[in-house]
């Protein structure tokens, strides 16, 4: 998880409170209009449940790796953003490398032992294509980050 965004929520919070403190309870005599109460409701209605959602993601984002049915590179560090996309369209991960060696993490998912079921279907330099049914997994690496993204139809 990103330590960035540890403090980002911390301290949205931390505002959350100063805000419902000094508006909601003190209530100054000069009334700003709505801007106080907009903002608290922004704070607390979206900016602190975005900010955490994206924390679960990268959080469990080499759960979900490993729930596809790949072994997790060891030198796999944490998730970096947020998994996009949806039911209908591709998935994606971006992690850093702790070891930044990209070819080791290359061949890692080159071998077929760590692959589970997926099979190989690209020798690609620079990118692991993986087959699974109807999904395919792209797997490749650049600046020190690791990259997987999930196309849940083939005949895309």
């Amino acid at each position: 998880m990103s330590l960035t965004l540890i403090y980002l929520l911390l301290f949205l919070v931390i505002a959350a409170a100063f805000l419902y403190l000094y508006y909601v309870r003190h209530r100054p005599q000069d009334d700003i209009g709505g801007l106080s109460t907009a903002s608290l409701v922004f704070l607390v209605g979206v900016l602190i449940p975005f900010t955490a959602w994206v924390l679960y993601e990268q959080g469990t984002a080499k759960d979900r790796l490993a729930a596809l049915g790949l072994a997790v590179y060891p030198g796999l560090g944490s998730s970096v953003g947020v998994a996009t996309g949806g039911l209908l369209s591709q998935d994606s991960w971006v992690f850093r490398l702790d070891d930044q060696n990209i070819d080791a993490f290359m061949r890692f998912y080159a071998n077929p032992s760590n692959t589970g079921q997926w099979q190989p279907a690209s020798d690609t330099a620079g990118i692991v294509v993986l087959v699974l049914d109807e999904r395919r997994l792209l797997i490749s690496g650049h600046q020190n980050t690791g990259m997987f993204v999930l196309n849940r139809s083939v005949s895309e």
